[in-house]
């Protein structure tokens, strides 16, 4: 089943195939070409990371990839999704974003939510579903903000980008049966 197929994210392995940099004009800019797929699969992701650093504190990510291969006859529960996980110290409990809410919104929901700014602390960003599972998504982010009690922190911004702050690592949802034992 589905739940199977997520459980087996974990034998994923990612490649770096080469990595450089370059500066210009006050930025410092990292290249890193990677391939990431799955352990006897028949499919990889290739892609491309690059970090902008400008000497103000500004980063700038851009990820590229393309799916490349056979997903076979089951391709719907092969199919990973792609993203990227950051991990902030426990003080950056502040979330303000500008997006489809208050709640949850996906993309197959967000008719029922409004665009605006919402200010959250990170722990009600959750959802208490009965079995522990990712959730908390927020869709079509213009921006967001994550600080602490003093307003420092970061802030993300793109072009309807999906966001979701939640107080556990993707291992810690996975590993859980329910909600219960959640840390």
């Amino acid at each position: 089943g589905l739940g199977d197929v997520y459980k087996r994210q974990h034998s994923l392995s990612t490649t770096v195939l080469s990595a450089d940099y370059e500066q210009e004009e006050g930025e410092v800019i990292v290249t890193i070409k990677a391939r990431r797929g799955g352990n006897a699969r028949n499919w990889r992701v290739p892609m491309e990371v690059v970090y902008g650093i400008r000497a103000d504190g500004t980063v700038t990510v851009r990820l590229t990839g393309r799916f490349d291969g056979d997903f076979g006859y089951r391709f719907w529960q092969e199919v990973p999704r792609i993203g990227t996980t950051l991990r902030l110290p426990e003080s950056f409990g502040r979330v303000t974003y500008c997006a489809y809410g208050p709640g949850e919104s996906y993309c197959d929901s967000k008719q029922q939510c409004r665009r605006d700014v919402f200010t959250d602390d990170v722990d009600a960003m959750s959802f208490p579903y009965e079995c522990a599972q990712e959730c908390g998504n927020r869709t079509g982010v213009r921006w967001a903000e994550v600080t602490d009690a003093k307003g420092r922190g970061l802030c993300f911004s793109g072009d309807g980008f999906e966001f979701s702050a939640l107080p556990y690592t993707p291992h810690e949802i996975e590993s859980a049966t329910h909600a219960d034992e959640l840390p």
